[in-house]
């Protein structure tokens, strides 16, 4: 409940913030490419924020310095609920990542290292049993375990060079990766 009066607070100060000075990222003027956004045709540096079908309900908030997204993105659900909140450094994903629901309870947590999915990787079913633990070395999965939401054990894979050994749904399989 903390976090989504915490959240609200922000979102609230952000509107009103935004009302005065940002960009929408609808706008026809404002272009994101995969490796920058560009206002004008020129690299942007300030806030951006979307909206639910026009609706004075936001959807995601950017922050860009020289074209390129730093700091956090915010990503909310209709109801207001957060949705996510990513980090960013020279536009790339950096940091944890976390997901939720939109009754609010969590569905994933990540972490990047430029942009590549590095460390453990968590994700929630919505009864909040643990879904799937993943590890990652800049960005290359080593483990994967997946759990059925009653919490039994499904998947067990651990990656050796390009073979993937383990278990699924029980039984053992050896596969080559494509």
């Amino acid at each position: 409940m903390q976090r989504f009066k915490i959240a609200f607070i922000f979102m609230a100060a952000m509107i009103i913030l935004a009302k005065l000075c940002f960009i929408n990222s609808d706008s026809k003027k404002f272009r994101y490419l995969p490796t920058e956004a560009l206002y004008d045709g020129k690299a942007y540096t300030g806030l951006t924020i979307a909206f639910h079908n026009e609706q004075c309900r936001p959807r995601k908030l950017q922050f860009f310095y020289k074209g390129r997204q730093e700091f956090k993105e915010f990503q909310w659900f209709f109801n207001f609920r957060l949705r996510q909140i990513t980090n960013y450094r020279n536009g790339l994903r950096e940091g944890p990542t976390s997901i939720w629901f939109d009754d609010g309870s969590i569905q994933a947590y990540r972490n990047y290292v430029a942009d590549k999915a590095h460390g453990e990787y968590y994700g929630w079913h919505r009864n909040g049993v643990l879904s799937d633990f993943h590890y990652f070395e800049n960005g290359k999965q080593i483990v994967y375990r997946g759990f059925i939401s009653d919490g039994k054990p499904y998947y067990n894979y651990v990656y050796r060079g390009e073979e993937m050994l383990g278990v699924k749904g029980g039984e053992f399989c050896k596969v080559k990766i494509n």
